[in-house]
């Protein structure tokens, strides 16, 4: 409800918590919570998931975590993406063509449309045999290492220039005055 507020009512942006478990790890626990927030909140409307990466209540960042909840992010993308039901897209006429126990798979049209569907980076879509064959590896196993490779590729002086930097700061320090004279004048009512 608050989220349609925020847009309906005041036509501003809408960022919430959307993707978040109080659980002090990476584990099942916070995929099932985040999985299921991230959609509730996603459904709502909301612009803005945050908590990426976060466990124990936003007190703990983790990269790992960071990366399996970009991959919940993806798949929540799309399923709230809406499909284009134009002529071109459904291919009625083409479908028609279609005798029974036929399929469409080679049609020029699957062909060329096929392609528009999520590739997940680290989840994993794979039969057992190929499972097996990589040593039964996760996608938590795939998340930490893409995790490790991004920290290590990040560079040590930091993406930001030091204009950026200043702004930043700048803005912090705008919004802590403002916080200041807020509590200030909420204390003397109360």
């Amino acid at each position: 409800m608050s989220i349609q507020l925020m847009k309906r009512g005041w036509g501003v942006v809408a960022h919430t918590y959307g993707s978040g478990s109080d659980t002090p790890d990476v584990d099942v626990q916070g995929m099932a919570e985040r999985s299921l927030l991230t959609q509730a909140v996603a459904l709502a409307g909301a612009d803005i998931l945050g908590g990426v990466g976060q466990l124990e209540c936003a007190t703990v960042f983790s990269p790992v975590q960071a990366v399996l909840d970009n991959e919940v992010g993806a798949m929540m993308r799309r399923f709230i993406r809406k499909p284009s039901l134009d002529k071109e897209a459904l291919n009625w006429d083409e479908m028609m063509q279609i005798r029974a126990g036929g399929h469409f798979l080679d049609s020029a049209h699957t062909i060329a449309t096929c392609r528009d569907q999520l590739q997940p980076r680290v989840f994993k879509r794979q039969g057992r045999d190929d499972y097996e064959k990589s040593g039964r590896r996760t996608a938590f196993d795939a998340a930490r290492e893409a995790a490790l490779a991004a920290i290590a590729a990040a560079p040590e002086e930091g993406v930001l220039s030091a204009e950026q930097e200043r702004e930043i700061a700048q803005l912090a320090a705008h919004a802590d005055v403002h916080i200041v004279a807020a509590y200030a004048g909420a204390v003397s009512v109360i």
